[in-house]
């Protein structure tokens, strides 16, 4: 026994749910280098390192010390009352043989219990147990995912995937879930903390990873700070809670290739199983270097995920800040999640995302019938970013119309709308990109307030209906009876060369033809692929098409030529052009005078809302407009026929209740 370094009296933590108390273990401590490691990066120190663990433990406990230097190992498996402290200056390097990491362990692996390879390190059942110091955990990655993409592309992988997942729907007894056996390498995480209590991880770096880096699976009472992560890769998500209650992230710097913190809860009828909820979770005061989203809710979430909060964090680089994803085989109930004080520098897709068709499950399906999950009562506020292509999404149904297809086939779709209370406030996004907005369908009971995307805020209105289609100009003829019956006027927005007779014919009718550029050359493809400079192009392929759309009887009126530096470098393919018809009816100025003026451009209306129509539903909801002048509430088709979209203007008889217009800002 070394009596070099003792352990402080245990910490507290205070959490907006209640204290935190850190593992107490008891203050004495053993060297793996007592124990025959070798610390030369070459020779395999595993056993020195567990014999050392093994003789802390078998003594009641202490930290277990591992010196500066490097030492090459298999799996490290920690037990309670154990300190793994690595000393500054010292690293644990995992080999890349699939060999150190068995026999197999149970394991929990994206949401389904199985026996696997054991995690780079691995605790279970174990009580008051500890990873601490200035050292570092590295994964030598190259062979993990050199064999990963192999199997990728063989479908070894795929086909192993299917087969956990079946044993999980089929409840096959876990210890009879040999995922080691046969083709396909379900990757270890880099740390896995199972089933255990009191648990602190302080001060450690980690770098690289063959799959998720940390995650706490059914665990109480966990304490992750001060740490720093470097992991790219695929599913290289930083920290997964799961199914864990009472836990704390502070003062991390994440740098991931995947989410930053997925908060997951099991994975349909294994996670309903288990029945373990992440419960009471905060993240707070952290650094993101690089990941997907901040935080995560789901896709593994049967168990429920409920009282979270992600406040007071900077986000140099990410996808999203919130993306909450589910399918009809999970289950569920999402609620009270909480994203507050968060800037960002550079956010991608968007703020804020929700998805009912995230990896569906066909065969969970059919053997246990539709699961939806339930969200309620979201709340993000106090953002600042920068970038936001898409702004906020919450569209649970579908995200494409190519995922609607799938959504509808895997019964994704439920009768209720699936999320309530969800308030966004004091939010600004500084984009140029007309694609940036507001969509929101599909909740009820929506609060927004001062919020900013671009140019323009979102305002709650009591407006009805703006009828708004996209596609072939000539698809929607037989609509234009209809519309005239009840004197109503459309938008209909149409890509490509028109004939200006066509344009008149709707015109002439009160409506408006909004035209989405002429030309199929692309400015990525002008610039990135032919070497042309932007100048070039306004001047070879934007005028032209200007001149052209005058030809046909079009005026400018609003297009978009951003300048979003990001790195020295500027972005080009977020460039559009929306034209108006210039016309001088008294009716339509009013109408669109009363809309506050909106951009007419396709983009701006198509993601404001997501419903798609057909001449059944615009009759139907035709019949509730007082008048054209207070059309504020906006619905897309997106594309495609009358005949071919889908009926969802049944809430239109709601159209009393809030709806969202857009008003430009004075900048």
């Amino acid at each position: 026994m070394n009596n070099v370094v003792l352990i402080a009296a245990a910490a507290v933590y205070e959490t907006f749910f209640g204290p935190i108390k850190a593992p107490e273990i008891p203050a004495r401590s053993w060297s793996v280098a007592d124990y025959g490691a070798a610390c030369d990066g070459v020779t395999k120190d595993t056993a020195a390192i567990r014999a050392a663990i093994d003789a802390c433990s078998v003594a009641g406990g202490g930290r277990v010390i591992v010196p500066a230097g490097t030492y090459l190992t298999g799996a490290v498996h920690l037990k309670s009352n154990v300190e793994l402290h690595l000393a500054e200056g010292a690293t644990l390097l995992f080999t890349d043989d699939k060999a150190d990491y068995l026999p197999p362990v149970r394991v929990n692996w994206e949401g389904t219990e199985c026996m696997n390879y054991s995690p780079l390190v691995y605790a279970f059942g174990a009580t008051n147990v500890a990873i601490t110091g200035r050292g570092k955990l590295k994964s030598d990655t190259a062979k993990w995912y050199a064999g990963h993409y192999a199997e990728m592309a063989d479908g070894s992988v795929a086909a192993k995937v299917a087969k956990l997942r079946k044993w999980g729907e089929d409840d096959t007894p876990v210890v009879e879930r040999d995922a080691t056996q046969g083709p396909g390498t379900l990757r270890p995480h880099l740390v896995q903390f199972n089933r255990c209590a009191n648990v602190l991880v302080e001060d450690i770096r980690w770098e690289g990873s063959p799959f998720w880096c940390f995650n706490v699976v059914c665990c109480e009472n966990v304490v992750c700070r001060n740490l720093e992560g470097h992991a790219h890769g695929h599913n290289t998500d930083g920290i997964d809670p799961e199914g864990t209650r009472n836990m704390l992230v502070e003062n991390v710097v994440f740098d991931q290739g995947d989410d930053v913190v997925a908060i997951k809860a099991g994975r349909d009828r294994d996670g309903r199983r288990v029945g373990r909820a992440t419960e009471n979770f905060e993240m707070r005061n952290c650094r993101v270097l690089n990941g997907h989203s901040l935080v995560a809710c789901g896709s593994e979430l049967s168990g429920g995920i409920r009282n979270v909060w992600v406040h007071d964090c900077h986000v140099v680089n990410c996808a999203g800040l919130c993306f909450m994803k589910s399918n009809a085989a999970r289950g569920g109930v999402v609620e009270d999640i909480r994203v507050s004080n968060i800037t960002v520098d550079n956010v991608d897709v968007w703020l804020c995302g929700l998805s009912l068709a995230y990896q569906p499950n066909p065969y969970a399906i059919e053997r246990h019938g539709v699961q939806h999950t339930k969200f309620r009562r979201f709340t993000m506020e106090n953002v600042k970013a920068k970038y936001g292509a898409i702004g906020i999404r919450i569209r649970p149904t579908y995200m494409t119309d190519e995922e609607e297809a799938e959504a509808r086939k895997a019964h994704a779709l439920p009768e209720e709308n699936p999320a309530e209370d969800f308030t966004f406030r004091n939010i600004e996004v500084e984009t140029s990109s007309p694609e940036a907005s507001v969509e929101i369908v599909h909740v009820d009971g929506v609060k927004v307030e001062n919020v900013t995307i671009g140019k323009y805020r979102p305002i709650a209105t009591n407006g009805v209906l703006c009828l708004t289609f996209d596609g072939a100009l000539e698809a929607y003829r037989p609509l234009l009876p209809l519309l005239e019956k009840f004197g109503a006027h459309a938008t209909f927005f149409v890509r490509g060369r028109i004939d200006a007779g066509l344009v008149r014919e709707f015109t002439s009718r009160g409506h408006t033809v909004g035209l989405n550029g002429l030309t199929g050359l692309r400015a990525a493809e002008f610039i990135d692929k032919k070497g042309g400079t932007p100048e070039e192009y306004l001047a070879r392929e934007v005028l032209p098409q200007i001149e052209e759309a005058r030809a046909m009887g079009f005026e400018p009126r609003y297009w978009a030529y951003p300048d979003n530096d990001r790195s020295g470098e500027t972005d080009y393919r977020m460039m559009y052009w929306h034209f108006r018809r210039n016309r001088a009816a008294g009716d339509l100025a009013e109408a669109t005078k009363a809309m506050g003026d909106l951009p007419q451009g396709g983009s701006w209306m198509r993601t404001m809302y997501g419903y798609r129509l057909d001449a059944a539903s615009v009759d139907a909801a035709l019949g509730h407009l007082p008048s054209v002048a207070q059309r504020n509430w906006v619905f897309t088709t997106q594309g495609g026929a009358p005949s071919e979209v889908v009926s969802l203007l049944e809430s239109a008889q709601r159209l009393g209740v809030q709806a969202l217009g857009f008003e430009e800002l004075d900048r």
